[in-house]
């Protein structure tokens, strides 16, 4: 996808493309690895309407913003355990909110790290041909996109997130499982 043409098209406001010096300084001040498929997009266009995330400014609050961004998933996750979906292949439920909570957030500490791109949702950091976007609010989690190209086309009107096909089976440690 070309991404400035696509971000001119829906009035998106965006920068030039981040360096590769720039990377490692978002990357190293996050502790964070952009997937390649989000890489590719940041290279070509950084998107700075509101609701994303303007990776390139290193002021103190806008460094506060994105690191409260990347960690409220796994403080709500973590704060709410005892009521996050059930898994059935995570075995029987216990009839414990104590043991649940334990064991829910034993899986929690197992998961992928989450990148934010847009307002609530997220890519995994994970390395695969395509990531799937996940849109969390709370503890509700849902496929927003099979890929970054899909995800965007969904957001912006294009596309219809009840249309989106899941064809690939993601296995996204943690975030796929609550679903």
């Amino acid at each position: 996808m070309d991404y400035c043409e696509f971000f001119d098209l829906h009035n998106i406001r965006y920068q030039k493309g981040l360096s590769d010096e720039e990377f490692n300084q978002i990357e190293s001040l996050y502790s964070i690895v952009f997937p390649d498929e989000l890489r590719k997009m940041y290279k070509q266009a950084l998107p700075v309407s509101e609701g994303f995330y303007n990776w390139r400014d290193l002021s103190d609050d806008n460094i506060e913003l994105i690191k409260k961004a990347i960690n409220r998933p796994f403080e709500y996750f973590y704060k709410h355990a005892s009521e996050v979906y059930w898994n059935d292949e995570w075995g029987e439920k216990s009839d414990s909110i104590d043991e649940i909570r334990s064991f829910v957030r034993e899986k929690l500490s197992e998961a992928s790290q989450l990148i934010p791109i847009f307002a609530h949702r997220y890519m995994p950091m994970i390395n695969d041909i395509t990531n799937p976007i996940f849109s969390i609010h709370g503890i509700d989690i849902i496929i927003y996109g099979e890929s970054l190209d899909e995800y965007l086309k969904v957001e912006f009107g294009e596309k219809k997130q009840s249309s989106t096909v899941l064809l690939n089976s993601f296995n996204v440690p943690f975030w796929s499982e609550v679903i």
